[in-house]
């Protein structure tokens, strides 16, 4: 259970990390390209702070966290993906036909 608490809250960071980044660093970037880079930048951000934050007065878990934070950030990235392509899907609504 622990487990799945500490990847929800990966992917909370991820997404956090991810809004601020492309907010601030990639404005001038189109969808699919700024979502891929400011994920990653996100995943690397979180991976460090995650790793340190484990280390619990030994060693950085660098590896530990990278894989926790990795999962996250692939799970954040493909639900992006999903909702661009389903935004570009929808029907425009001048082209439906006049309700009576």
């Amino acid at each position: 259970m622990a487990t799945v608490g500490f990847l929800l809250g990966a992917v909370i960071v991820i997404v956090v990390l991810s809004a601020a980044v492309s907010g601030v660093l990639l404005r001038r970037l189109q969808a699919p390209q700024k979502h891929l880079i400011s994920v990653g930048v996100a995943w690397v951000i979180a991976s460090v702070l995650g790793a340190y934050g484990m280390a619990d007065g030994g060693p950085p878990a660098f590896a530990e966290s990278a894989l926790s934070h990795g999962i996250a950030a692939i799970i954040v990235w493909l639900v992006m993906l999903l909702k661009l392509r389903l935004k570009g899907r929808a029907a425009p609504t001048d082209s439906l036909p006049p309700s009576e």
